[in-house]
């Protein structure tokens, strides 16, 4: 007798983990378009070792602050000069705030001026922690533009507009 609840039971919990994971942004598939963008102008500061150091994720920190502070319009953005293919991994990137054309340039900030040809954007809205893997999209990117004949530049930027809307770009070379 007890086996038919216990079986009600599992199939209930399993339904509202479905749901909950629905919720949350997890069945959703990035939205990969082609966006004819020039140019991006960025405030921030470079940062040179590994993902799992602390002093990254005090950057970032650091540069929503500023962000905050000086009432910066544009999104918080991480441009990766080299892909990590682990956490131990050394990168070279650049954590900062796009500058838009009526903000403020934050003096005390290094500048990055990015010229591209367009890019190719992936919109991920999902909540952090069903967020894919960042190699996936970048792969996903990247047979997109294999499949419209796009000549990508070897650099990756991250564009953080909220807590669950996140853009993974990866521009055109000229």
């Amino acid at each position: 007798m007890r086996k038919p609840y216990i079986f009600i039971a599992l199939a209930l919990i399993i339904t509202t983990l479905l749901i909950l994971y629905d919720k949350l942004g997890g069945f959703s598939d990035p939205e990969l378009s082609f966006e004819p963008v020039k140019e991006y102008v960025l405030a921030g500061r470079f940062f040179n070792g590994n993902t799992s150091d602390p002093k990254l994720e005090a950057l970032f920190n650091e540069m929503r602050s500023v962000k905050d502070r000086k009432k910066v319009g544009g999104p918080l953005v991480m441009v990766w000069y080299e892909v990590p293919e682990s956490s131990k991994d050394s990168v070279q990137l650049f954590v900062g705030i796009e500058i838009m054309a009526d903000d403020d340039f934050p003096d005390h900030l290094d500048s990055v001026y990015l010229e591209m040809n367009g890019l190719v954007r992936a919109t991920i809205r999902k909540h952090a922690s069903v967020m894919p893997s960042p190699s996936m999209i970048i792969n996903e990117i990247r047979e997109y533009a294999d499949n419209q004949q796009y000549n990508l530049q070897n650099l990756v930027i991250d564009k953080y507009l909220s807590d669950t809307v996140v853009y993974t770009e990866i521009p055109l070379k000229f």
